[in-house]
């Protein structure tokens, strides 16, 4: 198992913190485990594609970088 030591801060308004203490206490959740759920969730689908060797981590890698590059060059 992976080891959970990256931090994410977010900043959000107070209506929406509202309703995120309000989804996840529906869920029997903390607003983080919640959030942890979402974000799981949300990478699956990449996550089968990198275990089934459609999709390796220097490809992401190479992909961030290049959109970086772009962005730096035409100011996107």
């Amino acid at each position: 198992m992976d080891r959970k030591d990256e931090i994410i801060k977010l900043r959000i308004t107070k209506k929406d913190k509202l309703l995120l203490r309000y989804l996840s206490s529906r869920a029997n959740m903390n607003v983080s485990e919640y959030l942890s759920m979402l974000i799981d969730t949300s990478l699956r689908p990449i996550k089968d594609k990198l275990r089934n060797g459609e999709l390796s981590y220097a490809d992401i890698e190479t992909y961030i970088n290049n959109k970086l590059q772009f962005r730096e060059f035409f100011g996107k």
